[in-house]
Order: C-alpha cells, then sequence, then structure tokens
C-alpha cells in the first residue's frame, strides 16, 4: 500500500513538473515547426490485455515516456519493474508482473550489455526484487537521462574511422565464431575500443591490419556513444571480458579445445583453473605466457598451439602486439579462431577485479579501471577518451562534407 502511494505521489508529481512543461514545449514545435507531439505505442500487459498509449515525439527516452505516468496513477504500469514491452515485439505469452516504464532491461540496453535477453533480465528482476533494488534501478535510470530512443539506422557494418566492425548482437557473435570452427575454417576476431580506434592514429601498421579485417566487434561504452554521434544504432557491445562466459558455454557444449597464450607468467594457469572450475567440462588444452621473444621463439609457441590441436586461440598480448602477432603467424596456426583479447586474462585469472555490475549497467566500467590503476590508466582515459570523440566528430564533419 505504502509503494502504490509512493508511486501515485511520484507519478504526479512527474506529470506536473516535467511532462506540462515538454507538452507546451512540443506544443510550440509543433505550431511553428509542423511536427506531431504525440507517437502511438501499443503495450503488452499480460496475456489477456494490452495498454494502447501516447509518447512524446522526441528521441529522449526518459522525455519520450512521461505520459506514461498517467498510467501508473490508473495503476496500469508500475514506474519500476520488469520491462514494458511494445506489442510488436513479444515473442511469448511470458508472465513478467506488471510492467515498469524503468526497468534493468532499459538500462542494460541503452548501454547495450542485454545480452541475457529481456526475458531472462525481467526473470532475474523479479526472482531478487526489492526496495532496495527498485531505489537503485531508479538511481541509475536519472543518471542515464540523456539516452536516445536510438538512431535512424542498424546496418549490419559500422564504418567508424575507417574502421569497418561487425554490428550484431553477442549471441551472432558466438555464432559466427561457433561456425567457422564447425565448417572448418580459419577465421580472425579483434575487438575496438576507444583507445584502440586512438592507436590507428598512431601505427600505420595496426591501422593498416584493422582496414582489411572483417570480424572487428565494438567494445565499450565510448564506441556505442560515437555510434549514436553519427547517427547508428549499435546492437551491443561485443567486448571480450563480457563475452568469455558465453564463449566457455559455447566450447563447453561443443566439446572444442581451447588454448590460452598471453599475459605474464602464472596469470594463464590460474585462469585455466577458474575457468575449469566453474566449467567442467571445459576443454582447455593449452597454456602459454606472452613473455617470450617473439622475434625468436614464436615457432617454439606456434608448435605447441598446433601439438594441442586447439580449435580457438586466445591472445592477451595487448593492443596492438597480439594483431600484428596473429597477423604474420597465422599462415603457420594449425587453428580454427585465433581471437585478440587484450587483458582479458588478468580479469578470469583473480589478478584484476571487474567493475560492479552497477557501473557496467551504466557504461562507466572505466572509471573503475582508472580507480584501480591511475598511473597506468590515467592517459587512457582522462586523455584518451575525449580525443577518440574529438576525433569521431571531426570525422564526422569530414564524412558530411563528402556525401554532400
Amino acid at each position: 500500500m505504502l509503494t502504490r502511494l509512493i508511486e501515485f505521489v511520484t507519478s504526479l508529481v512527474v506529470l506536473l513538473f516535467a511532462a506540462l512543461p515538454m507538452l507546451v514545449l512540443l506544443s510550440i514545435r509543433r505550431l511553428f515547426g509542423g511536427k506531431v507531439c504525440f507517437l502511438k505505442q501499443a503495450y503488452y500487459l499480460n496475456t489477456s490485455s494490452t495498454l494502447k498509449a501516447k509518447l512524446f515525439n522526441t528521441k529522449h527516452i526518459y522525455l519520450n515516456t512521461l505520459p506514461l505516468y498517467s498510467h501508473v496513477l490508473s495503476g496500469k504500469l508500475n514506474i519500476i519493474g520488469s520491462s514494458l514491452r511494445p506489442i510488436e515485439e513479444v515473442t511469448s505469452g511470458l508472465e513478467i508482473g506488471k510492467p515498469g516504464i524503468l526497468s534493468i532491461w532499459l538500462i542494460r540496453r541503452i548501454n547495450k550489455i542485454d545480452y541475457e535477453g529481456r526475458d531472462n533480465i525481467d526473470l532475474e528482476y523479479l526472482k531478487n526484487r526489492s526496495i532496495k533494488k527498485d531505489f537503485m534501478i531508479l538511481v541509475k535510470s536519472l543518471l542515464a537521462l540523456s539516452a536516445k530512443v536510438g538512431a535512424n539506422k542498424t546496418p549490419e557494418k559500422i564504418d567508424l574511422l575507417g574502421i569497418n566492425f561487425l554490428n550484431c548482437s553477442m549471441s551472432a557473435a558466438l555464432e559466427l565464431i561457433s561456425r567457422t570452427v564447425d565448417m572448418n575454417k580459419k577465421e580472425k576476431f579483434y575487438f575496438m575500443n576507444p583507445d584502440c580506434f586512438n592507436k590507428l592514429f598512431e601505427d600505420e601498421e595496426y591501422r593498416a591490419i584493422m582496414e582489411k579485417s572483417d570480424n572487428v566487434f565494438p567494445d565499450g561504452s565510448g564506441v556505442n556513444l560515437a555510434c549514436t554521434m553519427i547517427g547508428k544504432d549499435l546492437r551491443h557491445n561485443v567486448n571480450g571480458t563480457d563475452m568469455l562466459p558465453y564463449l566457455c558455454e559455447m566450447v563447453e557444449k561443443n566439446r572444442y579445445r581451447l588454448f590460452l597464450l598471453g599475459a605474464k607468467p602464472g596469470i594463464t594457469e590460474k585462469m585455466k583453473k577458474n575457468l575449469e572450475e566453474k566449467y567442467p567440462d571445459l576443454i582447455v588444452c593449452g597454456t602459454n605466457d606472452g613473455y617470450f621473444d617473439r622475434e625468436n621463439e614464436s615457432d617454439i609457441v606456434i608448435d605447441r598451439i598446433n601439438k594441442s590441436q586447439a580449435n580457438i586461440l586466445l591472445v592477451a598480448f595487448g593492443v596492438p602486439l597480439q594483431e600484428k602477432w596473429i597477423e604474420k603467424n597465422f599462415h603457420e596456426l594449425q587453428i580454427n579462431a585465433a581471437i585478440g583479447v587484450g587483458g582479458l586474462f588478468d580479469f578470469y585469472s583473480g589478478t584484476m577485479p571487474r567493475a560492479p555490475k552497477w557501473m557496467r549497467e551504466l557504461g562507466i566500467e572505466w572509471v573503475f579501471r582508472l580507480m584501480m590503476e591511475p598511473k597506468r590508466m590515467w592517459r587512457r582515459y582522462i586523455i584518451g577518451n575525449p580525443l577518440f570523440l574529438k576525433r569521431v566528430r571531426t570525422w564526422k564533419k569530414e564524412q558530411n562534407k563528402v556525401n554532400n
């Protein structure tokens, strides 16, 4: 009863002090610009009922949904709950409780990390729901107020600063790797985060490698923001750290063989142990640290990899060393998939803690990395992130001039 009263009062305040001024602004835009004030949308409530609602005609998610608070007053919606689904996106008759305008799924979707799928995320919410967790969803939503509904285009590939990367879901990325193994093909897979894009301007060899690579995945909230800046909608933040658990499940299920190459001595063995404890049927067929003479001892390491009969090779030398090593030695490697994974081994060996989930949900994992290693990471994030966005803005202007 208390929760319902709080939601009622909150919705009333939102409608009076946020929705009403927004309506005035949109009405002025309608008067002078001819743009409609409202968009119509039908939502799924449960297997027997739907909700026909109006949304403000703006790309900003939290401004767009302000009219929905009137349905909180009527009791049809919660402010915070399971995800609110447009009727055309409903694929099952799953009962997910009363939908909320704000949800865990919405927060993860904004930052392109809703890998588990909407059903699983909603079930996760219902299973763990509490007043404290609802309050955290509210706080995280307030911190994401600048989020937009979506860009105009969702292409299969996105060109950013001259690099074409795959605009795919996490499941599609895993399927691509799996298909490579099953068809006994050989492919290279790389990730590009803002720091990688910055390195393109310092290293011509690295740029040449990435420009001709067919399988590049977008990594990080900075790339997501850059895609929004150039009018493209990213499907998922397909970073290696989030991918690894799904990759291990796939390797375990299909009885593939995994080789770990890179990091400091002892790190790969710790990672192997941790992974095998979590995935009992996982085949990690070999490990080798990254501290060997790559000019004179690569043949020895390659021979070790080939004798292990590995299908998938994870290379963790850091960017751009791992990409250069893979490119130089790929024809000698008897594997199906070589994947450059940067500092991945440090996280899964327990050497470096991962950012709390709430920071990942907000797309600020880089802040945690900076806090953990300020001396090593300050230049990458404090200087590198703004530099990357500046380069994207400049590149966008140049592209617009070319196209016009």
